[in-house]
């Protein structure tokens, strides 16, 4: 397993939606504490499931691979 995921894999900030009026999320980038744990160095195998969604050829599951 690799410790720092490549540079085309990584996320700094969220992107601005198409539309602010259409999403109910304000956050413009990730908590502290999100990125104090991600800062980290324990590899260990992380599990996660998410369910994206949004309109067709956005990107969803260039996000998740």
């Amino acid at each position: 397993m690799i410790e720092v995921a490549r540079n085309d894999r990584q996320i700094e900030n969220w992107p601005s939606p198409y539309s602010s009026d259409m999403t109910e999320y304000r956050e413009r980038d990730f908590q502290s504490l999100v990125r104090h744990s991600c800062k980290t160095k324990r590899v260990t195998l992380k599990i996660a499931k998410a369910i994206v969604i949004g309109d067709v050829s956005v990107g969803k599951s260039s996000l998740i691979e």
